[in-house]
């Protein structure tokens, strides 16, 4: 028991220094952000109170009642915040958390528009339910944004897109196929591009020529993350030249901690012969083939 309170010690102590360390281009945006947000939230509460006070004191007499209450739903907020927040993306652009959120604004927008609603300033703007006004028009702003994100995400499917992913799934696990997508998105289009550029330069810019070289490299850039994750567990760091465990000093789901080290082999080999397999149709690939083999089992 010591000892694993000693290691989360360790690991928390380690995380700060991380936040700490973050370069100032990246610290200071988010700072500036939430600042923003502290500040609106308590000139917020002042407007409440400032407009609420004399109401709150004659029929509840506490001039602060309004204020209190506001007090709370803010703290709602942010213990639910942060629980979205350790949520994946990948959940949220989801189709049916979209259609869950449309069809509860649907729905609220309908009670409302048939007179279920409560009544304010002309309108009926809420509905209640257990002793909560719910406003339809929040729920439509998270539907809008969810959709928005969605189709963001959507367009995001290249080098960018993997380095977003990869920043995003360090200090939490991630899937399998999360980490299929993001290898592809990063090391598989690196090389895929490369593939691509080659067939350019050599005028062999035909469908079916592209197509394999595309498989070629999207196959072969996996299989080189894999052999990568596992010297970063096994390597020499002098071989190397560079050190090794940055993986879990980060806490990033790698192949092997996810597969183990015997089922990584197993899968970098085959991706390797579908690599493989895919150019063997075309002239010239011998020297293909011999550099898919070379980095398998690589030590550096």
């Amino acid at each position: 028991m010591i000892r694993k309170k000693a290691t989360r010690k360790s690991r928390d102590k380690g995380s700060s220094s991380r936040l700490l360390s973050e370069p100032a281009a990246i610290m200071a945006p988010r700072l500036l952000f939430i600042l923003s947000a502290v500040a609106l939230c308590i000139l917020g509460l002042v407007m409440v109170y400032s407009a609420s006070s004399i109401t709150a004191y004659n029929e509840f007499g506490d001039a602060a009642y309004y204020v209190k209450r506001q007090a709370i739903f803010l703290a709602v907020g942010i213990v639910l915040c942060v629980a979205c927040s350790r949520i994946p993306y990948t959940v949220w652009c989801l189709p049916g958390v979209f259609i869950t959120f449309w069809v509860i604004t649907v729905v609220m927008l309908s009670l409302t528009a048939f007179g279920m609603g409560v009544s304010a300033l002309g309108a009926e703007r809420s509905i209640v339910i257990a002793g909560f006004n719910l406003q339809p028009a929040e729920f439509a702003k998270i539907t809008v944004l969810i959709a928005v994100a969605s189709i963001a995400q959507m367009r995001m499917n290249g080098m960018i897109g993997g380095q977003v992913l990869d920043m995003g799934a360090e200090h939490r696990k991630i899937s399998l196929d999360e980490l299929r997508l993001l290898q592809k998105l990063k090391t598989g289009c690196l090389l895929r591009a490369a593939c691509e550029l080659g067939c350019a330069a050599a005028g062999a810019t035909d469908e079916d020529t592209l197509a394999r070289a595309r498989a070629y490299g999207e196959k072969l850039g996996l299989a080189f993350q894999i052999e990568d994750d596992i010297l970063d567990i096994e390597g020499d760091a002098a071989t190397l030249g560079k050190s090794i465990g940055k993986d879990a000093a980060s806490e990033k789901s790698t192949f092997p901690s996810l597969l183990g080290l015997e089922e990584c082999r197993e899968l970098a080999a085959k991706l390797t012969e579908e690599a493989v397999d895919a150019i063997k149709p075309l002239d010239g690939h011998a020297f293909l083939v011999e550099l898919a083999r070379s980095l398998t089992g690589r030590t550096k």
